[in-house]
């Protein structure tokens, strides 16, 4: 850019005279008038286009932080709402509350305290706390106006800043049952409210402040970063974010400029430029359209770039999955293994429903679910981790498949909620040889042993969600020898225009064949069918056992 003004200024020179006219001639007031007029307007137009350019960036900015504060929510709520699920199966034991919450309460996890109030007749209990002592106590109206006002919402509920604004509360019901419960958390703060971005963030460029609520008001600020103050150019951008059952407002304000350096020097350079000369004008134009180009591309860098961040929330799916699956070694009749694998669809920003687990729920007994919820977004997401969570509850209680489907039916309405999910939940009895299956909906496992391949028939209920008060069968079918039983969901045999017994029939055949190691089993049908390149997510939960023959004879 020097190089280009240095070039301005030598084309700028003009011959010197000897002798200076008493007046300019008319034409050179004339040339002079233009040229100036021609640099004003070169310059105005030059300090808008900044000034857009900035403010554009700015929101963009403002709404990718925006997604991301939205997508923490379910990471707030789901463990809160996995706790009142199994407060409510286990009628409110304390020591199972304690043993779900140790994971999220503690140093460097989301919690630094939580508790469990339960609500019967009027009456309201302090069930168990984890962590530091529950402010609640002190907080009755509080607590009485969540049980009778914002209890039936359903949804995440903050409850407010605490401790002179170093903690912020969060709390999470349920209307199941006689007694309603409520798991109670306490996220801290940063000290001062202020809060670090690391340099190589995306937002680094962005100072934040974030206040609860829809209004910018000092006493509602949770954190902010850099100093609060706006630059020179006044740019600002408020965004109201769904919060639960409230809101939190963004107020960003660039630290710097966003677009460069140059694009703020710029209506300075054109001035000066065009004062020189008048034909330095047309030069300027088209540095200015090149330097406007240069900020369009660097600001569609910046969109994939943001979009590319979102896939957080795939990943957030994933952390929903999980992460290892029970130690099998303490089974004493079956020599037992098991493989999952999770395909994401071709559209990597929105997240899916799919889901599977494992739950071993007793001596040489597990439980396996394989499930997905309809549609796709935060809030399939969310039903999908609360079902799970609460098989998870239902399995370590013993009960057999066919009623835990039917207690899932009270967790979810579609009419209310929206989405509906299928499940296959199975149950492997090592001491009956016996396997039990039931199904919402999903479409029947493969079973395949050294005979052959075939689909288990079992009886198939409506999906979850469609039919209130729906009850489900399990069947019962012999537990073989030796056996590989595969569990999907519809990702991998459904194509577009494709018939569903043609993909069902190619899933058979590739389970069919030699024992495999399970991952590479995996991975083989996932490609022969194609399922990495499916637009709907795909789940497969692969089970391999042999009976102990030891066991057996004795």
């Amino acid at each position: 850019m020097s190089s280009s003004i240095d070039s301005l200024t030598a084309t700028g020179d003009v011959g010197r005279s000897s002798k200076l006219p008493a007046k300019p001639a008319p034409l050179t007031v004339i040339v002079l008038c233009v040229g100036l007029a021609i640099t004003g307007v070169l310059s105005w137009v030059t300090y808008s286009i900044n000034v857009h350019n900035e403010g554009r960036l700015l929101r963009l900015q403002a709404r990718q932080a925006a997604t991301t504060l939205a997508g923490a929510v379910p990471s707030i709520q789901t463990p809160l709402a996995s706790a009142v699920e199994i407060a409510g199966a286990s009628s409110g034991d304390p020591a199972k509350f304690d043993t779900f919450m140790q994971s999220f309460v503690g140093s460097k996890r989301p919690f630094i305290s939580a508790s469990l109030w339960r609500e019967s007749g009027g009456s309201i209990v302090d069930v168990a706390t984890i962590g530091s002592p529950s402010d609640l106590s002190q907080r009755r109206e509080q607590v009485h106006s969540f049980f009778t006002r914002q209890l039936p919402n359903g949804s995440l509920a903050v409850l407010g800043q605490v401790d002179q604004g170093q903690r912020i509360g969060f709390g999470f019901g349920s209307l199941n049952g006689a007694d309603h419960y409520m798991a109670y958390a306490q996220a801290p703060l940063p000290p001062g409210h202020r809060a670090v971005v690391p340099q190589n963030s995306a937002f680094s460029d962005i100072n934040f402040a974030l206040y609860l609520g829809r209004s910018v008001r000092p006493s509602d600020l949770m954190e902010a970063t850099g100093s609060g103050m706006s630059t020179s150019s006044g740019q600002t951008a408020v965004i109201a974010v769904p919060f639960g059952n409230t809101y939190v407002t963004i107020d960003a304000t660039p630290s710097g400029q966003l677009g460069g350096s140059l694009l703020e020097w710029l209506p300075w350079i054109v001035a000066v430029g065009g004062s020189v000369l008048s034909v330095a004008a047309a030069v300027v134009t088209e540095i200015l359209v090149r330097r406007r180009r240069t900020a369009e591309r660097l600001a569609e860098a910046n969109r994939r770039l943001f979009s590319q961040q979102l896939t957080i929330a795939e990943t957030l799916q994933h952390a929903l999955l999980p992460a290892e699956f029970p130690d099998f070694s303490d089974f004493s009749e079956l020599d037992l293994e098991a493989a999952a694998k999770y395909l994401p669809g071709v559209r990597p920003l929105d997240i899916g429903g799919d889901w599977y687990d494992i739950v071993a729920d007793g001596p040489d007994r597990l439980t396996f679910v394989v499930g997905d919820v309809s549609g796709r977004g935060l809030e399939a997401a969310t039903i999908m981790a609360s079902l799970r969570f609460a098989i998870r509850g239902f399995a370590t209680e013993g009960y057999p498949p066919d009623i835990v489907l039917n207690k899932l039916g009270a967790l979810l309405d579609f009419k209310r909620d929206g989405h509906f999910a299928t499940v296959l939940c199975g149950q492997i009895d090592a001491q009956n040889r016996r396997l039990l299956l039931a199904s919402a909906g999903h479409p029947p496992p493969l079973l395949a042993t050294d005979d052959d391949s075939r689909f288990l028939q079992t009886s198939v209920g409506p999906p979850i969600g469609v039919v209130p008060g729906q009850t489900y069968e399990a069947s019962t079918i012999p537990l073989p020898t030796h056996g590989t039983l595969l569990a999907f969901t519809d990702g991998l045999v459904e194509r577009r225009g494709e018939s569903l017994d043609l993909g069902l029939e190619r899933a058979r055949e590739a389970v069919a064949g030699p024992d495999r190691p399970l991952d590479g089993l995996l991975s083989d049908i996932a490609g022969s069918l194609g399922a990495d390149t499916a637009d709907d997510d795909t789940a497969m939960l692969a089970l391999r056992w042999t009976v102990k023959e030891l066991a057996w004879r004795s």
